[in-house]
């Protein structure tokens, strides 16, 4: 059986879940499983073409590319139905998609099981959770799950620790940028950056100036912001992450990443769907949301950055459990 990934990627949305879809597919692989990708023509500046390759490495030459690939409101097609029921044939689904509903996977008749993966609470189910062919997997805390269905439902399926945030195996290495006798800050756009990740740029550069600040971020700077220096993000981020004094974020993979290292983030929103999430962690004091760049203050920063040096990183190396996640895919 392989387990065939049908997500989507672009210039300013899907990379999450392509970097999340290719942890996945390769903790598959190690087990000795085949993984194949369903996308569309991607379009992608040559930044992110580094860090797309790597991310693609495990699904090989296993890639069908489809013209279009939406089915929702206004993104109504799909090109190929006959290609894809093709490809998934007596295989395993895993749809990682914003853009798909129900008419999308009424239109899909040979798989063996198919799988939705959902990171938020509202989202529309595409699935039948009465069928036993159908799981819905949210990477959400379980209590948000259970207040929108009033409880635990059969083929409903959640918790954080399913997320695939890491490789298999992460070893740690002090940045070589990073000073000790700094406070380390790193700063994570989403992949749809807005005004507001500008406005907190440019703020923090202003508070460097005066504070000691060492600031990072994995996106090319305005060069007017002479303390913020650009890092290659290609390789992962989870040693800028691991040995920050501050990690600044979009509510997305590197927010949960932050959380995982048991730092506490200063995130704010790319979309409204995140809002849910940021106020569950912020409700149990666990990252702060910055909801307008007023917010954002020095005092914040600093007194974040003391809590979070606290936390030795004594750890050289992890390994990051896939067990329940690939029970859920795996089990029939």
């Amino acid at each position: 059986m392989k387990i065939i990934f049908i997500l989507e990627f672009g210039l300013n949305y899907g990379l999450g879940h392509l970097a999340r879809c290719s942890n996945l597919a390769q903790s598959l692989l190690n087990k000795n499983f085949k993984v194949g990708l369903i996308t569309s023509k991607n379009l992608i500046n040559s930044e992110q073409k580094k860090i797309v390759d790597k991310f693609l490495t495990p699904f090989n030459s296993n890639i069908w590319r489809l013209n279009k690939l939406k089915i929702k409101e206004n993104y109504n097609y799909c090109d190929n139905f006959n290609l894809i029921n093709e490809v998934i044939q007596n295989n395993a689904v895993i749809i990682d998609h914003y853009y798909l509903s129900k008419e999308f996977v009424n239109n899909l008749n040979t798989y063996r099981t198919i799988i939705h993966f959902k990171d938020d609470v509202y989202a529309d189910d595409i699935l039948d959770s009465s069928n036993n062919h159908h799981k819905t997997v949210y990477f959400l805390p379980e209590t948000l799950v259970r207040n929108k269905y009033n409880g635990f439902k059969k083929n409903i399926y959640s918790g954080l620790d399913l997320f695939p945030l890491f490789p298999y195996y992460l070893k740690f290495k002090f940045p070589e940028f990073y000073l000790g006798n700094k406070k380390n800050i790193f700063l994570a756009p989403g992949s749809n950056q807005n005004n507001l990740f500008n406005e907190i740029i440019k703020k923090i550069n202003n508070y460097s100036l005066k504070n000691n600040f060492n600031i990072f971020t994995p996106v090319q700077c305005n060069s007017n912001f002479i303390n913020i220096k650009t890092i290659d993000g290609s390789q992962g981020l989870h040693n800028y992450i691991y040995y920050s004094d501050l990690v600044i974020c979009a509510a997305g993979n590197v927010m949960l990443e932050t959380l995982f290292f048991n730092l506490k983030p200063l995130v704010y929103c790319t979309n409204e769907n995140q809002i849910c999430l940021i106020d569950y962690f912020e409700n149990n004091n666990k990252a702060f949301h910055i909801k307008n760049i007023n917010l954002l203050s020095e005092t914040l920063i600093i007194n974040t950055c003391k809590e979070n040096k606290k936390l030795l990183r004594k750890q050289t190396e992890s390994y990051f459990c896939y067990d329940n996640l690939l029970n859920i895919i795996l089990n029939e």
